[in-house]
């Protein structure tokens, strides 16, 4: 061997048997690939579902110590507007949504329904940010309302309509003994606040339709004494036959009996 001679070390010697992917290989390789995508995907969606739940139920924990201290400002009322009620109460609450919200709330008003008493929470600082009323899940529902506006959280509190609010509210509820406390003394909690339907008026809340804000398979429920729950299921009939047979029409012998009276209509 020459003095000019090199030895290559084996590490560095180039090994020809090296060969690329077949077509075939790379193919089978992206079907188990999206095979196993199509396996975890469900499960990922259920957990990003979970996680939104979980959201949504801190967002109605806020929302009912808000309502908790409005009622320990307001004798033991949650917020309600004089619907016909000839009291000292109905008028003070007629009279507070004037001074604070600008317009009375009712469903022939510029601030629909719902809308009014999520406004005199936040006008009054009772909460911080109107984005508390919007469920993370209700991203992408439709609303099958003539003049629907996409949904997304409300930056201001005096944007808060109907159609950025998920939730229904049950109004001329008390912290007070029930009109009619049947058989329990008027010691049980009522709910208040819940996930709404998309499906039709909110007006009698019907049950829960495949395309709802957490589908069919339930809803979240705020009650009266601040404590919130996963309701499981389309219905929440059993909630509304306790405060039928406890609250009756509310105490208000003046207005027509309307017992649940809820809040929260689709229409803009």
């Amino acid at each position: 061997m020459s003095d000019g001679s090199r030895l290559v070390p084996n590490c560095m010697r180039v090994n020809s048997s090296k060969r690329a992917f077949t077509l075939i290989e790379l193919l089978v390789v992206i079907a188990i690939i999206g095979i196993l995508a199509a396996m975890l995907l469900p499960a990922l969606n259920k957990a990003r579902e979970k996680g939104r739940r979980a959201s949504c139920m801190s967002n109605l924990h806020q929302i009912g110590q808000a309502l908790t201290m409005y009622s320990d400002d307001a004798n033991g009322w949650f917020p309600f507007q004089d619907n016909g009620c000839n009291n000292s109460i109905n008028s003070a609450a007629s009279k507070l949504f004037n001074q604070w919200v600008g317009i009375p709330a009712g469903a022939n008003n510029n601030v629909p329904e719902i809308s009014a008493f999520c406004r005199l929470l936040c006008a009054r600082k009772y909460l911080g940010s109107p984005k508390v009323f919007w469920c993370p899940s209700d991203y992408g529902k439709t609303v099958p309302a003539p003049n629907f506006k996409p949904e997304a959280p409300a930056t201001d509190w005096k944007k808060l309509e109907p159609y950025n609010i998920s939730y229904f509210y049950i109004t001329k509820l008390s912290t007070r003994l029930p009109t009619l406390a049947g058989g329990a003394g008027g010691n049980r909690q009522y709910m208040i606040m819940a996930d709404k339907t998309l499906a039709g008026s909110n007006v009698n809340t019907p049950d829960l339709k495949p395309g709802d804000i957490h589908g069919t398979d339930g809803r979240n429920v705020l009650y009266t004494d601040g404590h919130v729950e996963w309701l499981k299921g389309p219905s929440i009939s059993a909630l509304y036959d306790l405060i039928h047979q406890d609250w009756g029409c509310y105490g208000c012998p003046d207005a027509p009996c309307v017992s649940p009276e809820t809040t929260g209509c689709i229409l803009p």
